[in-house]
């Protein structure tokens, strides 16, 4: 094996002090860098401009493997992949280009792991004049790693996404029909409303007739002053117990309103989370790269420090490993179970967002995460329940409103 890596060393030719091109660089190493460094979007950019086939554009693998093969040439390709390359990432091959030896090489390549910015710090490092063969090549089993750990979360939850497609038709079927049953009622409702409406302005008319006709009799009989006073009472009886059942039928109806216009959100929240677990799925199983390169169109958090209070421990790691992954840092806090919510307070000081699954979090945890980030002007997310789907929803709600402020 160490035979092996000096003849990378070698062959890669770093003896010079200028910086390594892309065809100067091992060819066993270009799979790697092509998949982590550059995006399919990318990847078919560029592929457009070198004049590629469609049916070679849409399709990601091929397209991988293309611009892996065209890398081991030093042809103009090739040019063009070294300068996108330089150009994207030339504030941290400026930053690697101050290292002189493979020590200050490796605390460097550590710093950027640890922040998540491996792409851009594994092309700096790989075509550094400094980075021998040992070094690179355990740079190398790190970043190949990293695409199984991402990748092994995201395999736990395709049974539960498939299952949540599975669901949805029925759960769409059912409001559909609630929600015309709710219509359907609602009219009957108003249509009795309408009729006691019309009733009471008839005996109010019929009212003022009896009272109209009395006055003209100028001497009007003791019995039928009675009688009149009876029907009188009668009619405001019935006034007023139309009006009451009216009343009674409007709150009813505003309540069902109200329950359907909830399950319409639901039901939009649901649908909203699917459609970023389908997102995250596509680009996942469309090659076998990265998630910070495959993903990095859709969500970009900046450097932004996420907050995430309750859950589950067992998934805090998966979290961890997909903020990072999106150009963030992760920090966690159980909501009081056994840390102290004095760390609670510090931790909302260090973030720039917080998120909190509803499920899995205390009162006092919400009441005091909500006091913080109020006086401190923190963003707080709250998501419906601790899973993946509404963890990655929730980054994407961060990521958006970034982009907004």
């Amino acid at each position: 094996m160490c035979e092996k890596i000096n003849q990378i060393a070698l062959h890669s030719n770093r003896s010079s002090s200028s910086r390594l091109s892309i065809w100067s660089i091992h060819k066993r190493f270009h799979c790697s860098i092509i998949g982590t460094c550059l995006s399919i979007k990318e990847l078919q950019q560029i592929g457009k401009k070198l004049g590629l086939k469609k049916s070679l554009l849409d399709k990601p693998f091929q397209l991988h493997g293309a611009f892996v093969s065209l890398s081991g040439t030093r042809s103009h390709e090739a040019r063009t992949i070294d300068k996108h390359l330089n150009r994207k990432y030339q504030c941290t091959i400026k930053t690697f280009k101050q290292a002189r030896d493979q020590n200050e090489l490796s605390i460097l390549w550590q710093k950027a792991l640890e922040e998540g910015d491996v792409a851009a710090s594994f092309w700096a490092l790989a075509t550094h004049p400094k980075c021998l063969g040992n070094l690179l090549m355990d740079v190398y089993g790190q970043v190949h790693m990293l695409s199984h750990l991402c990748g092994e979360p995201i395999r736990l939850d395709m049974p539960r996404l498939a299952k949540l497609q599975r669901k949805l038709p029925g759960l769409e079927l059912k409001l559909k029909a609630q929600e015309k049953k709710y219509r359907q009622s609602l009219a009957k409702k108003e249509a009795t409303i309408q009729q006691l409406k019309t009733m009471i302005t008839s005996l109010k008319s019929s009212n003022s007739q009896r009272k109209l006709e009395q006055t003209n009799e100028s001497v009007p009989s003791i019995s039928n002053s009675a009688q009149l006073e009876k029907q009188l009472l009668a009619s405001q009886i019935i006034i007023a117990r139309s009006s009451k059942e009216a009343e009674q039928w409007k709150a009813i109806a505003q309540e069902r309103e109200e329950r359907c216009l909830f399950l319409e959100a639901h039901q939009n929240k649901l649908v909203t989370e699917q459609s970023t677990m389908e997102r995250s799925m596509t680009n996942l199983l469309s090659v076998k790269q990265p998630l910070e390169c495959l993903n990095n169109e859709a969500i970009d958090l900046c450097n932004r420090c996420i907050l995430y209070v309750g859950g589950r421990n067992r998934q805090c790691a998966h979290f961890r490993k997909l903020v990072e992954q999106l150009n963030g840092r992760f920090l966690h806090h159980d909501g009081g179970v056994e840390e102290s919510s004095q760390r609670l307070t510090s931790l909302v000081s260090k973030s720039d967002a917080v998120l909190c699954p509803l499920d899995s979090i205390s009162h006092n945890a919400m009441n005091l995460i909500k006091r913080d980030c109020k006086n401190q002007g923190k963003s707080l997310q709250f998501l419906r329940q601790s899973s993946l789907a509404t963890f990655t929803h929730g980054l994407h709600l961060v990521a958006n409103n970034s982009r907004a402020t």
